[in-house]
């Protein structure tokens, strides 16, 4: 069930999915409890909650999410080193399929029931 109200005007994603190749995955995402050098919407900083995470191949699955604890800024507008406050939390895979449109190809905004309660990829956004 959606918590968070959507306005066309400015949708209340909590979540950001960022695609993790297994060496950022396990080192900086699972290892360092952070995620470097994301692009953020400045606007959207406040509702963000979570940081989801899609494995590309050979995986092609969201399969965790973490608490953000803080954003860092860098030197470069719109870009952030993200930290987590605790470690991140495994899921039930969810799955690209044949009834999505694509995997996962650069950072989106979600909110984070809908993808506790997809069953595939297409179901973890907003349509």
């Amino acid at each position: 069930m959606i918590t968070e109200k959507l306005s066309e005007d400015r949708p209340s994603f909590d979540t950001i999915v960022v695609p993790a190749h297994s060496i950022g995955f396990n080192e900086v995402y699972l290892g360092e409890k952070r995620w470097p050098n994301l692009k953020v919407d400045r606007k959207r900083l406040p509702d963000l909650k979570y940081v989801a995470v899609y494995q590309t191949k050979p995986i092609s699955a969201i399969t965790h999410y973490a608490r953000i604890d803080h954003f860092e800024p860098l030197d470069r507008v719109g870009r952030y080193n993200v930290f987590f406050s605790k470690q991140p939390i495994e899921i039930e895979p969810i799955r690209f399929t044949s009834a999505d449109v694509c995997a996962v190809q650069g950072p989106r905004y979600t909110i984070l029931q809908l993808i506790l309660d997809a069953k595939h990829l297409a179901r973890a956004f907003p349509s």
